[in-house]
């Protein structure tokens, strides 16, 4: 317990106010004892009990000063120094070692072990062995208003035993109440710890946080580098063979692309809801569809929550596979629908790209096909864990399923 001058925790704060409640609450608990103290003086017209009453409450104002300063260690002696001077005076006044007010000693040193550090409840304790003495002493020569002291070994042993029963209550007070700042002590050091390890995890999180941003912001922005060295590259050669590999290589960079983009901006920077990716990728390959062809796209994506890990092959996949349904499905018609589904089934992600265009010859297929992007289809498919199949009739229906 320290002035309010020095740097505190808010949790050594919220505990100081509670003591010093407790403590003001003895305070004026005190100064009603005394103020009833003298009224019964005044009937009993015990002057001297007054004057002596009437200073040791006035002495009450230094605690009370001493804890709106939140010097509480120094506000609790002074209140123990003003208590046991009390319960001597009324002892003194009355019965002596006899008197009901002896009584209080045991509770004033429960109050002091809880409330002083070692040393200055060791100070208290000599004050209070000193006063006992002093009614020990009055006993035997007569001092106090009572029955003559008769000197026989029965008195003796009483008077020497109520001074071991106070010893050994100080001694108990003051193990137990080393043992509380003991242990309350270790639960502070604990929470330090705790709220230190605690901090530092956070920091080290964010840190991460930051860095897996920087990452993904770096890569998004070579990718962008790469597609835009891709488009260069393809305006400047006239082979149409050429320049649709280039057009080709582009747009898968650019699948990778939104991903790292949406990455970038979501909270954990590893996953992501399989919807919104979907949904942004396909918007962005369709920008580039023929414009003289009506071409309907429906999608029915369950939102769910994907990693990276699995949502970059998948998107080079539906990327792939839109491209090769804009360039080959319709040829000859104007219109004509895509449907893209994705959704779960005992855990298992179930994906499908379908058309209604004039569908894929039966010579074409996975492992039947020379063509490059059938062949990357089937491999991305394949690091997945996942299988993948075509279905014929009315269109082209690709059918992609993985464990998630």
């Amino acid at each position: 317990m320290r002035c309010a001058e020095n740097p505190q925790s808010p949790q050594e704060l919220a505990e100081e106010k509670r003591l010093a409640g407790i403590l003001k609450t003895f305070v004026w608990v005190l100064f009603g004892v005394c103020m009833l103290v003298i009224v019964t003086s005044i009937i009993f017209s015990e002057w001297k009990l007054i004057a002596v009453t009437a200073a040791a409450s006035a002495l009450l104002i230094f605690p009370l000063a001493l804890i709106r300063r939140a010097c509480l260690q120094a506000a609790s002696f002074v209140f123990m120094l003003c208590a046991l001077f009390l319960i001597t005076i009324i002892a003194t006044a009355g019965q002596g070692i006899r008197d009901i007010a002896v009584v209080a000693f045991p509770i004033v040193f429960i109050f002091a072990g809880l409330t002083l550090d070692r040393k200055l409840f060791k100070i208290c304790f000599g004050l209070a062995l000193a006063a006992v003495s002093w009614l020990v002493i009055g006993e035997v020569f007569g001092v106090f208003s009572t029955v003559p002291f008769s000197g026989n070994l029965e008195t003796w042993v009483l008077l020497s035993g109520e001074i071991v029963l106070l010893s050994i209550a100080a001694l108990a007070v003051d193990v137990l109440a080393t043992n509380m700042r003991k242990n309350l002590e270790l639960a502070r050091q604990e929470i330090i710890r705790r709220t230190q390890a605690e901090e530092k995890v956070g920091y080290l999180l964010a840190e991460k946080e930051l860095l897996l941003k920087e990452v993904h912001h770096r890569i998004k922005n070579n990718m962008a580098g790469m597609i835009s060295l891709l488009n260069l590259q393809a305006r400047k050669q006239k082979d149409p063979a050429v320049i649709a590999v280039l057009e080709d290589a582009g747009q898968r960079m650019k699948s990778m692309g939104v991903l790292y983009s949406q990455l970038y901006q979501s909270p954990g920077f590893c996953e992501l809801s399989l919807k919104n990716y979907l949904e942004k990728l396909i918007g962005d390959i369709l920008k580039n569809q023929i414009e003289d062809k009506s071409i309907k796209v429906e999608m029915h994506i369950v939102d769910y929550i994907l990693d990276a890990k699995r949502l970059q092959p998948l998107g080079i996949m539906v990327n792939e596979l839109l491209t090769n349904i804009m360039k080959y499905a319709f040829t000859g018609k104007s219109e004509g629908i895509i449907t893209v589904c994705a959704t779960i089934l005992d855990k298992v992600l179930l994906v499908s790209v379908a058309d209604d265009g004039i569908g894929i010859p039966e010579s074409q297929g996975f492992g039947k096909s020379s063509g490059f992007g059938l062949m990357l289809v089937q491999a991305l498919a394949e690091q997945l864990s996942g299988k993948i199949s075509i279905e014929r009739g009315n269109g082209t229906k690709i059918l992609l399923e993985f464990a998630v």
